[in-house]
């Protein structure tokens, strides 16, 4: 059965697919939720805050990942139990095929993309697009980004800034731009929930910190904290801490100094009570990508303590990305009010698009690409092509040929057809198919032309390219006149294209 299951574990991912999951259970949409076990304490309170309903699955143990070793371990755990595909697909995604939705850029956006692969199900990556262009900054959210976004079928794209950098990448995914973040809409839930307007910098600035690549190093610790103690001298401060943060403050002793300054040091709080602290906030200081995305909303003077964003949300605006400069530190704290804004983006709903590819994503048949010797005179091809087409038929896959005379194939077998001779449009043939199939007569000799090797071995370098999943079926090989160059480029051509799992249930 083809069915949407959807794949968390930690707090951002919540709170911005929270949008999404309430509008599957409105539209009475059955999907399987899953969750990792990255946030495993805070989930539960999450879930209720958010209006979400409990897993199908649960994952992990009964504490938080709050660490890279930690995570490691974790991840190890998981990967062990479910080691075979067939074993993932029965545990996890209940022996169903469809979509896996995964979110971000965090170590379970990973675990969920390639478990999903695994299992054969086509991965949906919310978020794609979205680049730092440092292998460093973030780490290891953008080496997450590229693994997930190279192994996505669907990449959601909130901004045109991510489907620019999508198209940059030639991925084989489906770019789906979408008309926004669905932050808008987490933000706008969370402030009804505490009453709606806030006042606009009636409450205490709020500090958050919680980075790995600022967790690691000292002198970026200390930055932050003698940044946060110059603040408490001319304004009330409030800490949200998170759990990895707390301990770094602790080891330092940097948290008695921080209380010395009268800094107010509070653990994490619910989504509407953290936003509602937003919106009041004189200015924020934070290294969090979605709080930049909340604040950059709610218009909130916003200082980002990183070397760099991958994220353009409130860049140029009210936002500043600090580079731990310490006279963008200064020119930032002489006069925060003067970057204050608007709220803006109210009414927007980019969950309902998601959710209507998706479901769209969901109905559509498989599509399998058959290239062979098709639409010219020769009728044992036309016959072998006429009973694979009829064979995939009868499983529900939509066929699409590539031919030499594309009308007479449509008249003749009603299948979709391309020309075969034609590079852009058998480029979007593959792009728009699930599987490519070299099928159908005697295609790998040089006999008829020498060109015949190249023009249908090329059908598989561009399966490859676009990291299509490829089959051979019924083809014939006569003896060539150059054996060493046409092992080569059959050598070349297959490559590693076959590990490719189908995306469909197909195989």
């Amino acid at each position: 059965m083809q069915r949407l299951h959807v794949f968390l574990g930690t707090k951002a991912q919540y709170i911005k697919t929270a949008p999404l999951l309430r509008r599957l259970d409105a539209d009475g949409v059955d999907y399987r939720l899953i969750d990792s076990g990255q946030h495993a304490r805070l989930a539960t309170t999450l879930r209720v805050d958010l209006g979400v309903r409990e897993p199908d699955v649960r994952l992990g143990g009964a504490e938080d990942v709050t660490s890279i070793a930690g995570a490691a371990a974790w991840a190890l755990r998981i990967a062990a139990r479910l080691r075979s595909p067939e074993r993932v697909r029965n545990e996890l995604f209940g022996g169903d095929g469809g979509i896996c939705v995964v979110h971000g850029d965090t170590p379970t956006t990973l675990l969920s993309a390639l478990l999903a692969r695994r299992a054969g199900l086509r991965v949906a990556h919310l978020e794609a697009g979205l680049r730092s262009r440092s292998l460093l900054h973030p780490f290891p959210e953008e080496l997450i980004r590229l693994a997930v976004m190279r192994c996505s079928d669907l990449l959601f794209a909130p901004d045109a800034t991510a489907v620019a950098n999508l198209r940059a990448m030639r991925l084989r995914g489906r770019i789906v731009p979408v008309a926004g973040n669905t932050v808008v809409e987490a933000l706008q839930h969370s402030l009804a929930a505490v009453g709606g307007a806030v006042g606009a910098g009636s409450g205490p600035a709020v500090v958050t910190m919680h980075r790995v690549e600022n967790l690691t190093n000292r002198r970026r610790v200390d930055g932050f904290v003698a940044l946060v103690r110059r603040l408490a001298a001319t304004m009330p401060v409030r800490f949200v801490v998170h759990g990895p943060t707390e301990e770094t403050l602790r080891r330092s002793g940097a948290d008695a100094q921080l209380r010395e300054a009268g800094v107010t040091l509070s653990p994490l709080v619910a989504h509407p009570e953290f936003t509602a602290l937003l919106a009041a906030a004189p200015l924020v200081v934070t290294d969090g990508g979605s709080i930049q995305e909340e604040c950059a909303l709610l218009g909130v003077p916003t200082l980002l303590w990183r070397d760099r964003t991958e994220r353009p949300d409130g860049l140029g605006a009210n936002v500043v990305v600090s580079h731990y400069d310490p006279a963008v530190v200064d020119a930032f704290v002489a006069d925060p009010q003067a970057l204050r804004g608007q709220p803006r983006a109210r009414g927007a709903t980019p969950s309902a698009e998601i959710a209507d590819v998706l479901l769209a994503e969901l109905r559509r048949p498989p599509r399998v690409l058959v290239a062979g010797w098709v639409g010219s005179t020769n009728l044992g091809d036309e016959l072998v092509f006429s009973a694979l087409a009829c064979k995939l038929a009868s499983r529900g896959v939509a066929v699409t040929a590539v031919s030499v005379d594309p009308p007479a194939t449509r008249r003749h077998h009603g299948v979709a057809a391309v020309d075969g001779r034609d590079p852009a449009a058998l480029w979007r043939a593959v792009a728009d198919t699930d599987a490519v199939v070299l099928g159908g007569g005697g295609l790998l000799q040089d006999e008829t032309s020498p060109f015949n090797l190249p023009l249908h071995l090329s059908r598989v370098w561009l399966a490859r390219l676009r990291r299509r999943p490829f089959a051979v079926v019924g083809v014939g090989a006569g003896r060539p006149d150059d054996p060493r160059g046409a092992r080569a480029g059959t050598r070349r051509a297959w490559g590693s294209g076959r590990r490719e799992r189908p995306r469909h249930g197909l195989g």
